[in-house]
């Protein structure tokens, strides 16, 4: 069939910048997902909420596409308009839409209460959580439906406009939705590494709404409007014939839509899940896992507008493919993933000089590889059905919305269903159930038929079958999913926990002294004693170094290490523990013997609550902050190292009051350690640096200069101090003060210009890797002259005069990150 000359025009002008609408429609998703996380806190619902409005108001678009586009037609200025005028209109309305997001950005939290010690929380089971009000739930959901759904509805409300109007190509539907893709794909990785990176969201969001405007002036007011399109239905494009010579009849193509998109949704969060599992929790896997999907969704579009003759058959054998290929690819995860990175490891295994190597030195490239091979065979077999199925709905002269809803719908179901409702029970099952539903799914696909009536009967057997497994698949921890170093290691498993976003539970290892508290696959926190080491000083170093605190804020609460330093110190008179997670403050009681059963303290109150919004909201004022969050490669962590986040911090601080920030440096780059550094002492008036144990830096701020003397006379004041600390090997203050590396001054020489980290940006998401070992530098000089008052003074001479002296009274000091710097 060959096209009319205007109408072939036409199309290359629809199908040029309905890819770059794709382009900017995942970009509002990427920016999204950064101003609800400031907003409400970088939460399981959060995330939750931006994909099901994005994903569900594509759906409700495309459902109610034909009837918005008929009234818009009809209205009276618009009776005389051209059919792609009618589109650049939509996009309008998508820009209208978007402008709901910058006044978002001014929506008000909730003040405090009058109850100071409560305000916008209140208890349950000993725990202080949101008591939202009805009004502010109102208003939370209100904003979520207008900044998301509403333009996202305008944006569904495209795809199906567009392939009415071609409606004389029968592999329209095809073609654009592999172009669209295609933007969407290069708008995920333009985003997230590019546009974040360098201007952050707020100027991202502007920049990306501008060009929503110009796409839709262009087609409105510019010459693509005028274009004349011939939607005369030839010959050739009569409806094609299937197996059989049947045509796809609606119930079975309304059914392999929705199949197709439960599957994918399902398959997009397991496999998330599955690489974060395998060791690569960077923001980055997120983005990486998005663009291996869509970029399969396009190829799997562009292969079924290649292939006219493409029959149902052949949709059937790539489904039951699909479950096998990602069972092998599953099983084999850690292979690929050791192979992978070992291709790109800066050194030999075998390097003497490396400390411990560790797959993620490789950097980025592996994740993004990784990624690939995870994720694009299964999901490209998947993506080959809704094309095919738009285009044979195209050829019989039917609308698209309605398949193209159920596709999306059963997408969000899918994703939803396996980011946190079946991980709710643990990881280990949402593992077993979405191999089950996945063998299930692409089972029901290759038994229905083009045309009959018993395609509902299939597809509630499916159901029936799906609803087996679900209480059928074995619960609880499966060693088979650890890679065998990991296994080999674990001795013992006890108190499995999940709270949808995260399984927690407790291990003992043959590799650490004490036991391990790990989410998912990583061991996050443990009591071995240089973990316990670094935690209690982080707690001890402030609090010695005030005259007499009384309120202390922990944010993270790991194995509770930190918490029982910080209660026992007598002057607290109020401590607040807040975690996101509150399966970690039901952990407690496992290391009851390394935490002291600190959460029976009556002292202590507990929030389960994000430590951002916390510190939004609270009218309290802590002589001590201490900030203990997952490792900086998680994703989102960034925004607890960000200097909106100590801003936050410094706000809530006494006149005297402290805070410490935990520096794993052995999962640092030298960039990456260098941006947290700078960020910390270019928002704190004062700071300094110490070693908390080994490699683990602790970052000290204040807003008075730190008074290195009161900590002297405290630690010796305090008799409780003497044990504690020559539990670590420190036995006189000297010892403690000997782990300082930087004061303020050498902080400020090394860190006190250059970038630092913020909300806006995702700079720091995309330098955790550790391609260069960091380095501290170390002045002892001008530390003995800043100190020259102390009555240790004479002792920090000798420590400091040679390595031999500091490895005596510091075992565990990490030679290889401190250089002399020239003083």
């Amino acid at each position: 069939m060959s096209l009319a000359p205007q109408t072939a025009i036409a199309r290359r002008w629809v199908l040029a910048l309905y890819c770059l609408s794709g382009f900017l429609s995942l970009g509002y998703q990427v920016v999204w997902f950064r101003l609800f996380a400031d907003r409400y806190g970088a939460t399981p619902f959060t995330f939750g909420l931006v994909v099901i409005c994005f994903i569900g108001g594509l759906g409700l678009g495309s459902w109610q596409s034909q009837r918005l586009c008929g009234w818009l037609s009809g209205l009276s200025p618009l009776r005389a308009r051209k059919p792609l005028q009618i589109y650049g209109l939509v996009e309008l309305l998508v820009t209208a839409g978007l402008f709901l997001t910058f006044g978002f950005q001014f929506l008000a939290l909730p003040p405090a209460g009058a109850d100071a010690y409560t305000f916008p929380h209140s208890i349950e089971g000993g725990l202080q959580v949101w008591r939202l009000g009805f009004g502010w739930k109102i208003a939370m959901a209100t904003a979520a439906i207008f900044v998301l759904t509403v333009p996202c509805f305008f944006m569904g409300a495209s795809f199906p406009l567009l392939c009415s109007i071609f409606q004389s190509d029968a592999r329209f539907p095809s073609e654009i939705y592999a172009w669209n893709t295609l933007g969407a794909c290069l708008g995920v990785v333009a985003c997230e590494f590019v546009l974040l990176a360098h201007f952050g969201h707020h100027f991202t969001m502007a920049a990306l709404v501008g060009c929503n405007a110009a796409l839709g002036a262009i087609f409105l007011f510019g010459s693509p409007g005028q274009l004349k399109i011939d939607q005369t239905r030839e010959r050739s494009a009569q409806p094609a014939k299937e197996d059989g010579g049947t045509q796809l009849g609606l119930t079975t193509a309304f059914a392999l839509a929705g199949l197709s998109g439960l599957i994918a949704g399902a398959l997009e969060a397991d496999l998330f899940q599955q690489i974060r599992f395998s060791g690569y929790v960077l923001s980055a896997a997120m983005s990486f896992v998005s663009f291996w999907a869509i970029l399969a969704i396009f190829l799997g579009s562009l292969t079924v507008r290649s292939l006219p003759r493409l029959k149902l058959n052949g949709l059937k054998l790539a489904a039951l493919a699909a479950p096998f290929i990602y069972a092998v690819t599953v099983n084999f995860r850690y292979e690929l993933r050791n192979g992978i990175a070992k291709a790109f490891l800066p050194y030999t295994l075998e390097a003497p000089s490396v400390r411990i190597p560790h797959y993620m030195d490789a950097g980025l490239t592996p994740v993004f590889l990784l990624g690939g091979v995870f994720v694009f065979p299964a999901f490209y077999l998947i993506s080959l059905i809704l094309p095919h199925v738009c285009n044979r709905l195209q050829a019989a002269g039917h609308t698209l919305g309605r398949a193209y809803a159920v596709n999306t719908i059963a997408f969000c179901v899918g994703l939803f269903g396996f980011s946190f409702t079946a991980p709710r029970v643990d990881i280990f099952y949402g593992f077993k159930l979405f191999l089950f539903v996945f063998v299930i799914g692409a089972g029901t696909v290759a038994v229905l038929k083009p045309q009959e009536d018993n395609t509902p009967r299939k597809l509630a057997l499916g159901l029936v079958a799906i609803a087996v497994a679900i209480g059928l698949t074995p619960r609880g921890f499966d060693i088979r999913f650890f890679d065998p170093v990991t296994a080999s290691k674990i001795t013992e498993v006890r108190a499995l926990r999940s709270n949808g976003a995260a399984t927690t539970y407790v291990v003992a290892d043959s590799a650490y002294p004490g036991e391990r508290l790990y989410f998912d696959g990583y061991s996050m926190s443990g009591t071995a004693p240089g973990d316990q080491q670094y935690m209690r000083l982080m707690a001890h170093f402030p609090l010695l170094a005030q005259p007499h605190p009384t309120k202390a804020l922990q944010i993270g609460f790991g194995v509770g290490s930190t918490a029982s330093a910080v209660a026992s110190h007598d002057t607290i008179q109020r401590f607040d523990i807040v975690d996101l997670n509150h399966q970690v403050l039901a952990t407690a009681s496992e290391f009851a013997g390394n935490n002291r059963e600190v959460l029976k303290d009556p002292r202590v109150r507990m929030f389960h609550d994000d430590g951002r919004t916390f510190l939004r909201l609270t009218q309290d004022n802590y002589d001590l902050v201490t900030s203990e969050p997952p490792p900086p490669i998680f994703e989102g962590v960034y925004r607890l190292y960000s200097k909106e986040y100590y801003e936050l911090v410094l706000k809530r601080l006494t006149s005297n009051g402290m805070m410490t920030q935990w520096l794993p440096m052995n999962q640092l780059s030298q960039e990456s350690s260098a941006w947290i550094a700078r960020t910390f002492v270019q928002t704190f008036p004062h700071s300094l640096a110490f070693i908390g144990y080994a490699d683990h830096v602790i970052l000290v701020g204040a807003k008075q200069p730190i008074s290195l003397r009161m900590l002297e006379r405290r630690m010796l004041a305090t008799p409780a101090m003497g044990p504690v600390m020559t539990g670590f090997g420190i036995r006189s203050p000297g010892h403690l003060l000997a782990r300082i590396i930087a004061d303020d001054s050498s902080l400020r020489t090394d860190y006190g210009d250059g970038p630092v980290i913020h909300d806006a940006r995702n700079q720091f998401a995309h330098l955790i890797h550790r391609d260069t070992q960091p380095k501290l530098n170390f002045r002892p000089a001008q530390l003995l002259a800043g100190m020259a008052d102390l009555e240790y003074s004479l002792e920090l001479f000798r420590i400091w005069s040679s390595q031999a002296e500091i490895a005596k009274i510091a075992p565990d000091y990490p030679f290889w990150l401190i250089q002399l710097a020239e003083e």
